[in-house]
């Protein structure tokens, strides 16, 4: 493990950081009391915690001399579990090379058996073709400007262009001056990629025409969400009770609105007024981008919002900790529909269809506009970590154990 303190801030930097899969890492959250926070259906955690989680843990179940093996036997034992036996430990012995050549082969057997399951299955399930494409790293943030898919690399620092008729990679491009950036949201204004970068504490801006870096602006701290209301960028701050106002043409701050003891986890723009939900209350903002002003809080009852989507008529809100997906009136917030979906995140939407990822349940749902009425819901490669639509497509990033990283056309 790394000797110097970092903040992971996804469930896939953690589990690799702990070498198990995500679902794992999320078990031992909920079970063994794994060190993590939470602000409004996102998770962070510090890796000096983690070694010390794994040490106190190690400990109370090695044997005498075991040695610094990195997880005790118990949790090996139930990391096998979770992966169907085909885990081994790390103790040595001289049957070890066909031991593991022989789990070796019942790994592909398995996985031939699963993918002709697959196969099957997607057939009878999609009403469309499914296409996968590995891009060989983990993409946080998707955007489409009209012909192209945008895709956020945070492990390369950069953002790549995908030329979207044929998924050809025809740019990749810088999105701060220096290094690591870990570029997570971004958006596309009608001109330019707007992208939060939450290592380096800026904004980039890239010019959609030809991946020049036209700007890069710097923050009093790491930005969380970002939207645009035409003319102003908006940015959500980690551990800040502030809303940053950059001015789109001279890519200066031009204000912020002070949310008292709030932290605010997303951003969305309704045409007219600037929707926050907020990480620690049950509450949703309506700020007026004119004024700078907070004019009307929205109470949501017993659950939190953890991102909102405006869909051109109406503002929708997932909640992780309810499993809820709400479609609420724009001037009032009312609620008109809702509809269970189990770790509801992300949306997008084409045409009639709503989609909603599922980060802890490996899938995406789509739901119908009109009434929030489930149509189906399609079972992913791994965590679906963002969702981007063309005119006829929808794009599903997934974190996956074996590849790192695949995006999913539907």
């Amino acid at each position: 493990m790394d000797k110097q303190d970092r903040l992971l801030t996804t469930w896939g930097e953690i589990a690799t950081y702990l070498e198990v899969s995500a679902r794992t890492a999320q078990k031992w959250a909920g079970t063994r009391g794994l060190p993590v926070q939470r602000y409004g259906g996102r998770v962070s955690a510090r890796t000096r915690e983690l070694d010390e989680w794994v040490a106190a843990e190690t400990m109370k179940t090695r044997p005498a001399g075991d040695g610094l093996r990195r997880h005790s036997p118990a949790m090996v034992a139930e990391v096998e579990k979770e992966q169907g036996g085909l885990a081994s430990s790390s103790d040595g012995n001289a049957s070890e090379p066909a031991d593991q050549a022989r789990r070796q082969s019942l790994k592909l057997l398995v996985g031939a058996g699963v993918a002709l399951g697959a196969a099957a299955v997607g057939a009878a399930v999609w009403t469309r073709r499914r296409e996968i494409l590995d891009l060989g790293t983990p993409v946080y943030g998707f955007c489409f400007d009209g012909a192209h898919i945008w895709a956020t690399e945070q492990k390369r620092d950069l953002i790549r262009k995908i030329r979207a008729s044929d998924r050809k990679t025809i740019g990749e491009y810088r999105v701060s001056p220096g290094g690591e950036a870990f570029p997570t949201h971004c958006l596309f204004d009608g001109k330019d990629i707007w992208i939060a970068n939450r290592k380096s504490a800026t904004i980039g801006r890239v010019r959609a025409a030809d991946g020049k870096l036209a700007a890069s602006i710097s923050l009093p701290s790491a930005p969380y969400a970002i939207a645009f209301d035409g003319r102003c960028l908006w940015a959500a701050l980690m551990h800040s009770k502030i809303l940053i106002k950059i001015d789109s043409t001279s890519n200066r701050v031009e204000g912020l609105v002070e949310l008292g003891e709030e932290d605010a986890c997303d951003l969305a723009f309704d045409g007219s007024r600037l929707w926050v939900a907020l990480s620690n209350d049950a509450a949703l903002l309506k700020v007026d981008p004119g004024t700078n002003r907070v004019e009307r809080r929205i109470m949501l009852g017993t659950w939190r919002a953890s991102y909102l989507y405006f869909d051109g008529n109406h503002m929708w809100a997932s909640s992780q900790e309810a499993n809820r997906v709400f479609k609420l009136r724009v001037p009032d917030g009312w609620p008109l529909a809702y509809r269970t979906v189990e770790s509801a995140s992300r949306f997008t939407h084409a045409g009639r269809y709503l989609w909603v990822s599922q980060p802890f349940a490996d899938s995406v749902t789509r739901i119908r506009r009109s009434d929030a009425g489930v149509v189906r819901t399609h079972k992913m490669s791994g965590l679906p970590l963002a969702l981007a639509a063309t005119q006829d497509e929808v794009w599903v990033a997934c974190e996956n154990a074996a590849t790192k990283a695949v995006v999913e056309i539907v």
